[in-house]
């Protein structure tokens, strides 16, 4: 985000998360933690909590004039064709928009996606490909957004339970809850839940315990939004085809309690952008088909391998927090939760993974957070006058 020039104003409307703690439903506290503060020594920064459509509004705020138009709201995908130099996209509204390349970045249920599945398998029926919906969910979820009910902020707290449990946010000037349940079967079927539902959902978490004096129905009637849905996990087998090419939810899918997600994809943008650009400077007259191919199946086999441990650590998260099953309820009662264990977790293989971190290579800044493990990929330095 210094890159983009925006870090200044997401810290200002965000709010470093800096305290842990875990309850069960009798709201007995059985963690209480300040070692996600590790990661500010570490890396520069503690993680930050802020409201999305916040960042959303920053980034365009920031987009100069000419990059504004180019933004189109309101707009329903309904077909790719590509050709030997480019791409044509139609959306339901007749308008057609041409292109280099598509990036689908339309989230978990990807019309990208389903397109592209569609356009390889015409191309060749005999083709291996994943089923249209390749994520599986096994846990559902409602979240919801608050003004922040008290002084204190810069937590994170969950409840825990057999198949429940809840997570407690809280940032600079709002606060979130997300309440989990586990589903009787697993399901590929994508659920579409009213007000209604949500309603009769939260009744079952009425009194799950938020923080050492707040419950789910403390601020149940204060909510400003709630919405619901279940939670796809996976990694799509196939990342793109021909000149058009998926990130995040698109192609991967984690559980929401590790807060891994929109971090990955962001990641995914880094990566596909560094390798774009280098194929557009080395050519005069843009990218051949083959170029691309070859962009796309590095990020896809570079990404694949990146992210794959925070897939594993998002699903053991959900499935700790919601104790599934044995297993899972002694790793987070009497394993995750030792500060030494966790000690280890942030300093050891924390670390190795966040000093991994993608930059934009061609985006020259001072590097804005330093900390005493040096990053892998650090921002190309500003060449200085004189």
């Amino acid at each position: 985000m210094h890159q983009f020039g925006i870090l200044e104003e997401l810290l200002a409307i965000g709010r470093e998360v800096e305290f842990g703690k875990s309850f069960d439903l009798e709201g007995r506290e059985f963690k209480n933690s300040t070692k996600v503060q590790l990661l500010r020594k570490n890396h520069g920064s503690c993680p930050v909590a802020f409201h999305r459509a916040q960042l959303i509004q920053v980034l365009y705020n920031r987009l100069p004039t000419e990059a504004k138009e180019k933004v189109h709201l309101g707009k329903k995908l309904t077909s790719i064709e590509p050709n030997e130099s480019g791409v044509a996209v139609s959306c339901a509204d007749g308008s057609v928009y041409e292109g280099s390349v598509v990036i689908g970045a339309d989230g978990v249920h990807s019309k990208t996606r389903h397109l592209v599945r569609q356009l390889a398998l015409k191309d060749d029926p005999s083709r291996d490909w994943e089923p249209e919906e390749p994520f599986a969910s096994s846990y559902k979820c409602m979240w919801a957004s608050f003004m922040r009910p008290s002084e204190e902020s810069g937590q994170n707290y969950d409840t825990q339970h057999q198949n429940k449990s809840a997570m407690y946010i809280s940032g600079r000037e709002r606060s979130w809850i997300f309440l989990y349940e586990k589903l009787p079967e697993p399901t590929i079927n994508r659920a579409s839940y009213s007000q209604k539902d949500i309603e009769k959902f939260s009744e079952g978490f009425m009194d799950f315990p938020l923080t050492g004096t707040l419950k789910v129905k403390d601020l149940w009637d204060k909510r400003l939004t709630a919405g619901m849905a279940n939670l796809e996990e996976g990694v799509a087998e196939h990342w793109s085809w021909n000149r058009i090419v998926l990130v995040g939810d698109a192609c991967h899918k984690f559980t929401p309690n590790a807060g891994l997600g929109l971090n990955n994809g962001i990641q995914d943008v880094v990566m596909l952008c560094n390798g774009l650009r280098k194929a557009v400077c080395d050519s005069s007259d843009g990218p051949s088909q083959g170029v691309l191919t070859e962009i796309f199946d590095e990020y896809q086999k570079v990404r694949t391998q990146a992210l794959q441990s925070d897939a594993s650590r998002s699903a053991g998260m959900t499935r700790m927090h919601a104790w599934e099953n044995t297993k899972y309820y002694l790793l987070s009662r009497y394993i995750m939760s030792s500060p030494l264990v966790e000690h280890l977790l942030i300093n050891i293989l924390g670390a190795r993974r966040m000093r991994e971190s993608l930059v934009l290579d061609y985006v020259p800044c001072e590097e804005p957070m330093r900390g005493k493990v040096p990053w892998r990929h650090a921002m190309p330095e500003p060449v200085k006058s004189g």
